[in-house]
């Protein structure tokens, strides 16, 4: 670790594994989740390769799946009303169109900003970066917080903190300098500070019918006449954010981006 924020380097043979789980009955949320996917992202030579694997039903097999798939879940909605989901599962050369910045695959969720907070391990409350300071063999500069963390976009920090964070953790891995989005100009990270830069009043680039005849990404005080809202609140490939991985429209996402937008003063876009 090189003692900033993204300067997180490990060996070879390292493998990163997150687990993606359904929930299938969305009146219990977390009783009802069910792992339906693992990715792993394995360090070899000159980057980061990633592999994706299914699980059978029970839970207790999974498969690698070279090419993607499809998957069909049987969910009982908030209303208690049996709908099914499609679950899409990346193949491996989607993987980059995430992962890929500069060039080369990479991590994103192992920063400072979103690694700096507060977790429970063995029954304690322990900040996270002291943890794997302490359970992992650091050459250099042990991580420790930087001077900007991300805050919990449901938490009870600011609004424009929360709105910064989500948008950070969701959108910045492809809307940075580098990033596949990069050259729209659009730079989703929280630490940047110009507002042209992060959205408001910027018309697009390229976005074509994603623009849904507006004209801004973001129009000060008016969620319903931005890109960034209008992109987030479909699931039309042709015009939906993110591009990928998304089959349902994020109404959280969606609630916090607009409040935001809702807040911002006034005057508006010229």
């Amino acid at each position: 670790h090189d003692g900033t924020d993204e300067g997180w380097s490990f060996p070879d043979g390292t493998v990163v594994i997150k687990h993606f789980f359904a929930t299938l009955d969305r009146r219990d949320p977390e009783g009802s989740a069910q792992v339906v996917e693992t990715r792993l992202l394995i360090k070899e030579g000159a980057g980061w390769t990633g592999h994706t694997y299914v699980w059978n039903e029970a839970g207790t097999d999974a498969v690698r799946k070279v090419a993607g798939a499809r998957l069909a879940l049987d969910v009982i909605d908030a209303d208690g009303a049996a709908i099914q989901q499609v679950y899409r599962v990346p193949n491996t050369n989607q993987c980059k169109n995430c992962h890929e910045i500069d060039g080369r695959n990479g991590l994103l969720g192992v920063t400072g900003r979103q690694l700096a907070r507060q977790v429970v391990r063995d029954g304690q409350a322990v900040d996270q970066l002291a943890w794997l300071a302490a359970q992992l063999p650091f050459d250099g500069a042990a991580p420790t917080a930087p001077d900007q963390v991300l805050v919990d976009p449901a938490g009870d920090a600011p609004l424009d903190q929360r709105a910064r964070a989500y948008l950070d953790a969701n959108c910045s891995h492809c809307h940075r300098p580098g990033g596949d989005g990069g050259p729209s100009g659009l730079v989703l990270l929280a630490k940047e500070t110009r507002p042209s830069a992060y959205g408001v009043c910027k018309s697009p680039v390229a976005a074509g019918p994603g623009a849904g005849g507006r004209l801004h990404a973001i129009s000060p005080g008016q969620p319903d006449a931005s890109i960034m809202v209008y992109r987030m609140s479909t699931t039309d490939p042709e015009i939906k954010m993110p591009e990928i991985p998304n089959t349902v429209v994020d109404d959280f996402g969606v609630e916090l981006i607009s409040a935001w937008i809702r807040d911002m003063p006034l005057p508006p876009c010229e």
